[in-house]
């Protein structure tokens, strides 16, 4: 028997206990037990929420109920959520990051390309199944690095995340919609 097929076996088994210790009742509800399915809501893998390594696949802006102005992830990026805390970085648009023409001594004007070529953080968060409030503990930008929290709106469906910022401190205004696919 794989690990993967005992862990779905167990899946059930382990809800009921985590519900029970932690007193989650209102998020892991007694019929997943009975059915192996939330009714009208996420597949059992949804169940362990976010945890795992997730690929960058596309991104979106919008004015709020506005039609989303979608674009592809060409050069994608990692986002990595342990039991507690995360860690992402990704390369936004569709230009390749420019190269360095001496590796080990980059120009003062490379160095600040490549500052603006990639977004990157890591903290601790929660999950509450509908709501990740992800803490700034590490930033790129280091005026970020205030320990605030940031809430996004998090849909798990089997192995896709998508997350939604409304109304962003890095997008004031608008709305920022990222999908992700698990890889791991």
């Amino acid at each position: 028997m794989t690990i993967q097929i005992l862990w779905l076996r167990l899946l059930p088994l382990a809800t009921m206990l985590l519900s029970a210790v932690l007193g989650w009742a209102h998020f892991f509800r007694a019929p997943l037990a009975a059915t192996g399915q939330l009714p009208n809501g996420p597949s059992p893998q949804s169940v362990v929420g976010v945890q795992g390594t997730w690929k960058l696949t596309e991104t979106a802006i919008r004015l709020p109920g506005a039609t989303w102005e979608a674009r592809s992830a060409p050069q994608s990026g990692l986002f990595v959520f342990s039991s507690r805390h995360y860690s992402y970085f990704y390369i936004p648009g569709a230009e390749p990051r420019a190269k360095f023409a001496n590796p080990n001594q980059p120009t003062e004007t490379e160095k600040a390309a490549a500052y603006g070529s990639f977004i990157a953080g890591a903290g601790s968060y929660t999950f509450d199944g509908s709501t990740l409030a992800l803490k700034a503990d590490f930033r790129k930008n280091p005026n970020e690095m205030n320990g605030d929290i940031l809430r996004v709106q998090a849909d798990v469906r089997d192995d896709r995340l998508q997350l939604v910022y409304v109304n962003p401190p890095f997008l004031p205004g608008r709305e920022y919609r990222m999908l992700l696919l698990r890889v791991d």
